[in-house]
Order: C-alpha cells, then sequence, then structure tokens
C-alpha cells in the first residue's frame, strides 16, 4: 500500500506545482480583468496547469545543489499553461507538415 502511495506522490508531484501556478494565473486575470468567478473555466485552468506542470517538470534534470528552482520554474510553467500548449502546438504542427507533408498540398 506505501509503495502505490509513494508512486502516486511521485506521479502528481510537478502536476500539483503547476496546479498552483494555474490557481495563481486564474486569480490573477481576475483581479487585473474583473469578471465573475466560473467554476468549469477554473477547473479548466487547473486541469492544463496540471498537465503542463508534469510535462515541464519531467524535462527539467534533478540538481541536487539548487531543487528549488526547478520547483518554480514548474509553478512558473503552471502559469502560463495557455501560452506554452500554443507554442508547442504551433512548433509541433509546423515540424509534423514539414516531415510528413512536404509540399503541403501544393
Amino acid at each position: 500500500m506505501m509503495e502505490w502511495v509513494d508512486k502516486m506522490s511521485k506521479f502528481a508531484y510537478f502536476g500539483l506545482l503547476g496546479m498552483l501556478g494555474g490557481v495563481a494565473a486564474y486569480v490573477y486575470m481576475l483581479t487585473t480583468k474583473g469578471g465573475k468567478f466560473s467554476f468549469w473555466l477554473f477547473m479548466g485552468n487547473v486541469f492544463l496547469a496540471f498537465f503542463v506542470g508534469k510535462m515541464v517538470g519531467t524535462w527539467l534534470p534533478e540538481s541536487t545543489y539548487y531543487p528549488e528552482y526547478r520547483d518554480g520554474l514548474v509553478m512558473a510553467a503552471g502559469f502560463c499553461a495557455y501560452p506554452i500548449l500554443r507554442i508547442l502546438e504551433v512548433r509541433f504542427g509546423e515540424w509534423f507538415f514539414d516531415r510528413f507533408m512536404p509540399n503541403k498540398g501544393e
């Protein structure tokens, strides 16, 4: 049982840090742009921030000297979840079409 809990906590660690960034981004948006709180928009933002935090966290190397920098970068990635996903979408699309469809319909 404890082994399962240990595996789940290791799996969720970066996602939870990303979620903190996503919550901060949603609060920032509400306080700077106004508007009403939307539960579903909030949940969508938290879900995307978890995904981006998990993804970016696994890309960063482990540092035994300064592990707090990695955690902060993951929270910043969660804060910027939408722009990061947009960059990946555009870059992946360019790579995919250049690699597998070089004529692009010409």
